[in-house]
Formats: C-alpha cells, sequence, structure tokens
C-alpha cells in the first residue's frame, strides 16, 4: 500500500510516498485577483541532465518560486529526516531510479563511492566522462616511464595529453583502481 507524507520543506503542497514518488496536494490558490482550485497530482520525474547528472528530478513551487529538487533526496528527508552535515543520498542498490525509502541512506561522500565501486556504477577510468586516455593508454604509459625511455613532456605528447595529467597517473593520483 502507497503511503503518503508530507515533505517537511513542502507541508501543504507536495508529499513524498514509500514508493519514491512526489505529489502535489489539492489546494485553493490565490493568483491576486481569485482563488482558485488546484488538483493534485503524481509529478512525473524527470532526468536532470542525461549526460553528467541522471538523478530524477521534480520541479515544486512555493510562492510563486519554481525549485528542481532530486527525488530520492526528497523521498529520503520525508522518511528518514534532515541530511546530516557532510553527508548525502545513497542508493543501497545502485539503481539511481529506485528512490523507495528503503532503498535509500544518508551516508558520506567516501561510503557512496563504496557503493558505487561495488555496484558498477562509479564514473572512474573509461568510464568517466570525456576521458581522454583507455586502460591499456595507462598500462602503456606507466610501462614506458618505468623504463625512463621517455620524459614527462614527450609521454605527454605522445598520448595527447597534459604533462601535468601524465604526472597524475604515473603517481597514481588518477586511474589508481588499474
Amino acid at each position: 500500500m502507497e503511503i503518503w507524507r508530507d515533505i517537511p520543506e513542502y507541508k501543504g503542497y507536495y508529499q513524498a510516498s514509500n514508493y519514491g514518488r512526489v505529489r502535489s496536494i489539492p489546494r485553493k490558490i490565490f493568483n491576486g485577483k481569485s482563488i482558485q482550485n488546484y488538483k493534485g497530482k503524481v509529478l512525473k520525474a524527470q532526468i536532470k541532465d542525461k549526460e553528467h547528472d541522471k538523478y530524477l528530478v521534480v520541479t515544486l513551487c512555493r510562492c510563486g518560486t519554481e525549485k528542481q529538487r532530486k527525488v530520492h533526496r526528497l523521498v529520503l528527508f520525508t522518511f528518514k529526516g534532515k541530511c546530516p552535515p557532510n553527508m548525502e543520498g545513497c542508493h543501497n542498490d545502485g539503481d539511481i531510479y529506485n528512490n523507495r525509502p528503503s532503498n535509500l541512506r544518508w551516508d558520506t561522500r567516501s561510503g557512496n563511492m563504496k557503493d558505487k565501486r561495488k555496484h558498477g556504477t562509479s564514473q572512474h577510468g573509461e568510464n568517466s566522462t570525456n576521458v581522454l586516455l583507455t586502460e591499456p593508454d595507462v598500462l602503456k604509459m606507466r610501462k614506458i616511464y618505468s623504463r625512463r625511455s621517455h620524459t614527462l613532456k614527450q609521454l605527454a605528447q605522445m598520448f595527447g595529453v597534459s604533462e601535468s595529467g601524465v604526472k597524475s597517473i604515473i603517481y597514481r593520483k588518477n586511474w589508481t583502481h588499474i
């Protein structure tokens, strides 16, 4: 059975459900001249930014001000309380579209990153956006450098990346997973 609760910051305006959905509440709105009856409805969640941020968002409006809010954070706030300092919303099963309270928790950035590696949703290495190198490139770069046959500058030119990028790879500040 779907259970709806008021979203604390939007009491009387919006609710979140244990199914991970958000709805507006029926209400009367004064538009400056008259009172309008507003029928409530389940909001259609959309993907915020298809390229970088794929979380579901809804647009909430109160007192003429619209805000886009991530669904999982609204559900967490509603069912588990305010976000503690230095914490973020995490999906237990790695599915960012499963926004049921039972699948969500507040955790540290480190805990969230561990989850992402466990679920294979981490944006590192070749999975990163705008990546210039592949894992074989990185391994080859490290092998060449270990022979001391090329400088960092030469490797940068060879692989089409910056010298500082090569240095980060060689000294394992980037591409640490291989």
